[in-house]
């Protein structure tokens, strides 16, 4: 079997990710150099396959310094969707869980009414110097939905 040679970020999320679901992998090759350096190297033709963050994908597809012709695409499906949050200290004396819920309830509507994804799109086309058109319905496809858990907050 002829592996293709994945790139990753090194000590990130998606090398744990790969090296428990693939152990037995041949052609993994972490990079030390971020998200930026995973892309370079699969332009350089140093790697087959770029493993990264899809919200980082839609940012560097634009970037000029990253994918200056456009030639970089996104090829195949989301391999694993993590859920996240916000980083706000909890302190139990000095405050509750509302501001939390309060933001999740308004990051929620803003997902599930398209706004959020209209607002990174406004950004991306004010920063990134290219515009890309490689967009296709089924990387705007969303595939993950909301659960019990995204609905009931923190307990």
């Amino acid at each position: 079997m002829n592996q293709q040679r994945i790139c990753f970020w090194a000590t990130a999320a998606t090398e744990l990710f790969f090296r428990q679901s693939y152990p037995s992998y041949t052609k993994a090759i972490p990079n030390k150099d971020g998200n930026v350096g995973i892309l370079r190297a699969v332009r350089d033709g140093d790697c087959d396959i770029a493993l990264i963050n899809a919200a980082d994908w839609h940012s560097f597809e634009r970037n000029g310094e990253v994918n200056p012709n456009c030639e970089l695409k996104w090829i195949g499906r989301v391999v694993r969707s993590y859920g996240a949050g916000f980083a706000l200290a909890d302190d139990i004396d000095l405050c509750s869980s509302l501001l939390t819920d309060v933001l999740d309830l308004h990051m929620l509507d803003m997902i599930s009414d398209g706004s959020l994804d209209m607002i990174w799109e406004s950004y991306r086309k004010n920063i990134f110097t290219i515009h890309c058109d490689s967009t296709n319905e089924n990387d705007l496809t969303r595939t993950t939905s909301l659960s019990v858990a995204n609905m009931g907050g923190r307990y």
